[in-house]
């Protein structure tokens, strides 16, 4: 995928969500799944970025412990 197709599927994904907010009883299942796993998605990294900050707080507050891991 070129950064301009990345840059549609955002864009599309905005859209989806704003109709979503307006009316999403107008929203096929297909819209609702692609709105669905984008959000699974999101949720998922945001957990695995909060993991890594609390790691690293972790590794600096006890720099021994993480030369043993």
């Amino acid at each position: 995928m070129t950064y301009a197709d990345h840059a549609k599927f955002i864009w599309q994904l905005l859209a989806l969500r704003k109709r979503f907010d307006v009316d999403p009883y107008s929203l096929s299942q297909e819209q609702l799944r692609i709105l669905k796993d984008y959000s699974l998605e999101q949720a998922e990294l945001e957990e695995r970025q909060a993991s890594a900050k609390t790691a690293q707080s972790l590794n600096k507050a006890n720099p021994a412990s993480a030369k043993r891991v």
